[in-house]
């Protein structure tokens, strides 16, 4: 019996069925790339072997083909009189080995062209570029061998060959133990061996050390972030501890755009400025339903801890819209993603409930509340005589009592050690308690239990009742005595009540202090925020940060809540430790960019520290700077310079803009500025990738493709530990 073809000998029955069309169209394209390339032959084979590894690594685990029918398909594949390099190094093919970047072009090129087309319009070819981390720029129809070109020009950067023929010795290919010693040198990554760098050189390089693999590692926002990926690549927080531990990233949406945006960033308390309209609640220029519909469906893709919805609280509601507010929010987010308030059934600072980790997948309505009355939930019948104590006769679902674990037909004897005459004096003793407090109460058999005093809405005429019943955490102007679910907020002027401005001058003015805010929260508005104005509230402690659509703002959030997997969630710190001085020298802009000139540098340090840039190095040296300092920095990159027939292009300098050439000076397009931001705890030594992103449309929140800028980062000035 003969063999099927190979592209159909799958190892299980539902793998997906290759299309050999469009791997026949990706190989071709693929070879034409290497024919054009200005490169040695004996280069270009290494980049088709490290192709073809690619290529039948795809197979074997995209396509689940056998591990025997792998080598006959790639085989068929390279089948053609045109496919001559990449048929000749596959006798030289290593099983398991792929170059990750290849790999997923390969594969998100297929996924986007299931037709098996040639090309892709510009719309999807875009999108397969943005999927691998290279900027999108044309506006045609693309070819594979189109992106497959953007990929391999980042590996024809004039520094990163540097680095690669320094530690290859000017080979055309690193090997494992040199590239052991480029990460233990450079990389001050004391704890790679040999295995390591086999390991990386396999499933990183597709088994081929060149200078193209290594300049896609070298940039890669994945493999070699600046953030260290132990911190900013994953939740590595405690996740178990009270609410008020965390800082939260906050911002403040006015449209379904910024809401959307904000959530794809990170955000985990957005602030919604309501008001009605024509009978219809809005939220800013949305409609409060489309806003609560986005959250419905948007709101735990990129974090799964909880959501704070928080309505301004400046804003001064009427009750008749505190009712609207409440029924939409019943309507669309019902009870299963609305969290019942903490203050409804009693907790204490403690309780388990009371966490990131607890809550995942929960909107946590933030909010004014009706004043709330002591309630315990349980109904009790007097003995048959005075002094034996009470018989509980119900208990309500969901309350103190219930919570506490009382049940049905319990007999108590006494109340905070003191004995229980009747349900007359059950009830006097229960009136004194306040909300939040603990008591015990004593089965006849000697058990104690520990009920934490609940509440129920009273009602006012400020504050909705059915509003009130869905708060999970209330803003209150009082710094005092708060309980776990209070939410205090700073003003400029009066301390503790409506947010109009936030100043250092504020906070000292308030008294807050770290270690007063464990128990309860702060929040603070920072429409004129500064840098000064953002060290002052974190070192404070203030939980709730709220983000205006300034740069200086969403620089820093950006920065700060890139630490702990950027889940919206860090984990405050109770001790701000000086750190090392660092050194940060900008290398290579972007690689899109890849023949424009870095021409300028500015750099800002949030939190205590002191930064100074070398312009004409395009260094940046921060010092004296603690666990809490946040450091962004600002590229502008000034593009070629185009002769007026187009077929030319040289390097733009700073003095050209004078060049008495007026069709080469007219041609010049705008310079672009990109930022980026790094929490200074988590950085990294070594020659590193730093996100950054394009500076444009201020006072706007919007999400932009992140662009890797390569930089050599030392440390300087040690501290004494």
């Amino acid at each position: 019996k003969s063999k099927p073809p190979p592209l159909e000998r799958t190892a299980t029955s539902d793998a997906p069925k290759p299309d050999y069309k469009s791997l026949r169209l990706v190989v071709a394209d693929a070879e034409e790339v290497l024919k054009c390339m200005s490169i040695a032959p004996e280069e270009k084979k290494l980049v088709a072997l490290s192709f073809i590894n690619t290529l039948a690594d795809v197979l074997r685990h995209s396509y689940r083909l056998k591990k025997d029918a792998v080598t006959e398909a790639v085989e068929e594949l390279c089948n053609d009189p045109k496919i001559v390099i990449h048929r000749s190094v596959i006798p030289l093919a290593t099983q398991g080995a792929r170059e990750e970047f290849i790999s997923h072009l390969i594969s998100s090129w297929i996924a986007k062209n299931p037709s098996g087309e040639p090309t892709l319009p510009s719309e999807l070819a875009n999108e397969v570029l943005v999927e691998n981390q290279i900027t999108p720029w044309k506006t045609v129809p693309m070819r594979f061998g189109d992106c497959y070109k953007e990929l391999l020009r980042i590996g024809d950067s004039d520094y990163t060959n540097a680095v690669f023929h320094k530690y290859s010795d000017g080979n055309l290919t690193m090997t494992a133990q040199q590239f052991l010693t480029f990460l233990l040198e450079c990389q001050h990554s004391d704890a790679a061996t040999l295995k390591t760098a086999e390991e990386k050189t396999k499933e990183r390089f597709g088994a081929v050390g060149t200078r193209f693999t290594f300049a896609l590692y070298l940039q890669s926002l994945t493999l070699n972030t600046a953030r260290d990926p132990r911190c900013g690549g994953t939740v590595w927080q405690d996740m178990t501890q009270p609410l008020p531990q965390y800082m939260v990233r906050t911002t403040v949406v006015d449209n379904e755009e910024e809401l959307e945006c904000s959530l794809a960033l990170g955000a985990r308390a957005v602030v919604l400025r309501c008001r009605e309209e024509n009978q219809v609640v809005m939220a800013g220029t949305a409609t409060l339903d489309r806003m609560l519909h986005i959250i419905k469906e948007e709101g735990f893709a990129k974090s799964t801890y909880p959501l704070m919805l928080c309505l301004a609280p400046e804003l001064v509601l009427s009750v008749a819209l505190q009712d609207k507010i409440a029924k939409t929010l019943h309507t669309i987010l019902g009870d299963e993603l609305l969290a019942k308030g903490m203050m409804f059934s009693g907790a204490t600072i403690n309780d388990p409930q009371f966490s990131p980790a607890a809550l995942q997948r929960r909107v946590l309505v933030v909010s004014s509340q009706a004043p709330l009355k002591p309630y315990v939930g349980f109904n009790v019948a007097d003995m048959n005589r005075t002094g034996l104590g009470v018989k509980v006769t119900s208990v309500v679902a969901h309350t103190p009592a219930a919570k506490a674990g009382v049940v049905r037909g319990d007999w108590f004897t006494h109340i905070n050690n003191e004995q229980i005459q009747d349900k007359s004096h059950l009830k006097s003793v229960l009136a004194k308690l306040q909300l939040g407090e603990e008591f015990t109460m004593r089965r006849e058999n000697l058990d104690d239990v520990t009920i934490v005093t609940g509440g129920t809405v009273e009602g006012d005429e400020v504050n909705s009742k059915e509003l009130s019943n869905i708060v999970f955490l209330k803003f209150t102007p009082e710094a005092k005595e708060n309980s776990p679910w209070d939410i205090c907020w700073i003003d400029s002027e009066v301390g503790f009540r409506e947010t109009q401005g936030i100043t250092p001058e504020a906070i000292a003015a308030c008294e807050v202090r770290r270690e007063q805010l464990t128990n309860h929260f702060t929040y603070t508005e920072l429409p004129k925020s500064s840098p000064e104005t953002i060290t002052s509230a974190t070192h404070a402690g203030v939980q709730l940060i709220c983000a205006s659509r300034s740069t200086i703002d969403q620089k820093w959030s950006r920065g700060f809540f890139s630490d702990n997997g950027d889940c919206g969630y860090v984990q405050k710190s109770h001790v701000d430790c000086l750190m090392n001085g660092f050194r940060i020298q900008l290398k290579c802009p972007p690689p899109h960019y890849y023949n424009w000139t870095i021409a300028g540098v500015r750099a800002t340090i949030y939190g205590v520290g002191e930064v100074k840039v070398d312009e004409e190095k395009f260094c940046i040296e921060v010092t004296g700077a603690d666990t809490l300092s946040v450091f962004t920095f600002q590229v502008t990159l000034m593009p070629p310079i185009v002769a007026a027939n187009g077929e030319t292009s040289v390097r733009y300098m700073p003095a050209l803009p004078t060049s008495p050439n007026k069709a080469m000076a007219e041609s010049i397009a705008k310079p672009i500025v990109l930022s980026g931001s790094l929490p200074l705890s988590i950085l990294r030594l070594g020659i590193r990738s730093c996100s950054s992103v394009e500076e444009k449309d201020e006072g706007k929140i919007r999400t932009m493709p992140t662009l890797p800028i390569l930089a050599e980062i030392t440390s300087i000035h040690p501290v004494a530990q």
